[in-house]
Parts: structure tokens; sequence; C-alpha cells
């Protein structure tokens, strides 16, 4: 039997968080998609097989059932060591330093402590001096540690703070790619965050600042559209009948059969103005 555990690169107690990680970072070094990736037709053909054997690997570890099995054959043969010296998390717990703090939660994303990963990173950044991730981690464990921690948030409904370090992550991904194939994922999310009930459930002021970002995001020009259609309104609402006027006519030009913007509520607006 193949030893997933060792063709992923993670220790047998590794959390689903670390074995999504893993998987991304081996996967973009073999998808036979990627031009580098690929000098010949033969190299093709055993990255096309080592990307197969990576999936498979990543489908058994996050599917529970598959797991347990695997690990009930491993212990028959081996016990994994367990380390009963220094404990890194009690150390990290005790520093003050945001260099520290910023280990400690992801050290947290990775021992199936989410909650506590989550908790940490709300309570820096509600603190006076707005904390941000980015400022105490190299660019490429931002990205992947951060995605990881917005989906987080996300799931425990903090999707505003989600959603601030998703802008961020793609912002970057645009000046200059790490993700590749998996930034449909990034962009998932953030739709989903953007487009549906929930930043607007956050207010209009939040909700603008939220949709401004997001028009720069990339996305298809009829969810670009929808965002400039959802600033109109968020304008209107406030008062700015001129911001609404321009915002739905960058929605009309983006998408003319938009919904919910008629050339009667367009004169009706400019009527009032």
């Amino acid at each position: 039997m193949e030893n997933y555990y060792r063709i992923l690169g993670v220790r047998p107690s590794a959390s689903i968080v670390e074995i999504k990680h893993s998987f991304r970072k081996k996967a973009k070094l073999l998808h036979p998609d990627i031009p580098s990736n690929a000098a010949s037709s033969a190299d093709r053909k055993n990255r096309e097989k080592e990307m197969q054997l990576l999936i498979t690997a990543y489908e058994v570890l996050i599917n529970p059932k598959l797991r347990a099995e695997l690990d009930t054959f491993y212990a028959r043969f081996q016990k994994e060591t367990v380390d009963s010296g220094f404990d890194y998390r009690l150390w990290l717990v005790g520093q003050t330093d945001l260099e520290s703090r910023t280990q400690l939660i992801v050290f947290d994303l990775f021992h199936n402590l989410e909650e506590e990963a989550v908790a940490e990173y709300l309570r820096l950044r509600a603190a006076p001096k707005s904390f941000w991730l980015s400022l105490y981690m190299d660019r490429e464990d931002f990205m992947d540690f951060g995605f990881i921690l917005a989906e987080e948030l996300y799931l425990r409904d903090h999707h505003y703070e989600a959603f601030v370090i998703l802008e961020e992550i793609i912002y970057e991904e645009l000046k200059k790619n790490y993700f590749k194939h998996f930034f449909p994922e990034v962009l998932k999310l953030a739709k989903t965050l953007i487009i549906g009930k929930i930043i607007p459930a956050l207010g209009d002021d939040i909700a603008l600042e939220c949709y401004e970002a997001a028009v720069d995001f990339g996305f298809e020009s009829s969810i670009t559209a929808e965002l400039y259609k959802k600033m109109g309104e968020c304008h209107l609402r406030i008062g700015d009948k001129e911001l609404a006027i321009h915002c739905f006519r960058q929605a009309l030009a983006l998408n003319p059969r938009i919904r919910g913007i008629s050339s009667t509520k367009m004169h009706t607006i400019l009527e009032n103005i």
C-alpha cells in the first residue's frame, strides 16, 4: 500500500488544514499544464502520473473513513514517535511580540486548533494598533496561511475580516502569480462573500468599501457589473444620487441586460438630483 502521508509530505497526525496546504504546494510543482513543469513529453507523462498519485493521496487523507482505514493498516506495523520534550506552543503562548503571536496562529491552524487561531487573530485585530498578518510573514507564507485563515474566519461568520485578508491576497496574486491554478478557489470565496447577502448585511459604508476593492479583482464582467449595481444601491440609500447614477451606468456598460437597473429608474433618479 502506498504511504499517502509520505507522498503529501505530512505527518500521520496532520490536520485537514495541513493536508490541504501541502497538497496545494506540491500540486503547483507537478501540474503538467504549467509550462515550466514539462520539458519533454516523457517528463510530462511522469509528472501526470505523480500528479495523479498526489490527488489520490489527497482524496484519501481528507476522507475521514478512508483515512481511518489507512491508519488502522499502518498501526499494525509502526507507531508514531511521540515527542515529550520542548512544548513549542506553550512557549509561543508566553510570548508577547507580534511575530510570535503570528506563529501561534499558524501553529494552531496546523494542529486542529482553528478556534484558537481565529480567536487570537481577532484579538490582535481589535487592538488599538491594527494587526496585519502580512507584516509578520514572507509573501508566500502569508498567501497560503492567510487563505487558510480566511476560510476559517468565513466558516465562523467573521465575514468582513475574511474579506480583508482575501483582498490583500488577491492584490498580491494579481501583481505576481503564486496560487496559479488554485487562484479560482480564492476568487470563489471572495465572490461568495461579496455577491451574497454577507457583505451587504454589514452596512452600506463597509459594503461600499468592499465593493470598491472587489471591482479590481478581475471577476468576469457580469459579476463586476453586479458590484457596480450594488454600489449604486448603497449610494442611493446614503443619499448620493450622482454617484449612484455613475455606478449604475458602469454596471450597464459591462452588462446591458443586468436586472434591476431600468431606464425609468435612471430617469427618476436624475429628475430628483
